[in-house]
């Protein structure tokens, strides 16, 4: 999880997540890059695939999110996985 970023700005980044993640219809993993200033968060980019994070961040969370994603792929749904609450980490990688 971002160490310096404000409830405002998380909240930002998780509607812009969900509308660009809807709006590509996504169905997996996505790999968004934002950037913060001022409280603004910008989009720099937006891919519908994984990135060398995901393994980092699947050990953080203590979940394996390729896996979960691989059975949304094939059509499970989220809810159907019992992935419906966003993760809190223990730690941070």
């Amino acid at each position: 999880p971002p160490q310096t970023l404000s409830p405002e700005v998380l909240s930002q980044v998780r509607d812009y997540t969900r509308k660009i993640a809807l709006g590509l219809k996504v169905k997996g993993l996505i790999n968004i890059q934002m950037a913060e200033k001022g409280g603004k968060v910008y989009v720099l980019e937006a891919n519908p695939r994984s990135s060398r994070t995901i393994p980092f961040v699947s050990k953080a969370v203590g979940i394996s999110l390729a896996k979960i994603a691989a059975k949304v792929i094939v059509g499970h749904s989220l809810k159907s996985l019992g992935c419906m609450e966003e993760p809190k980490p223990n730690h941070v990688s």
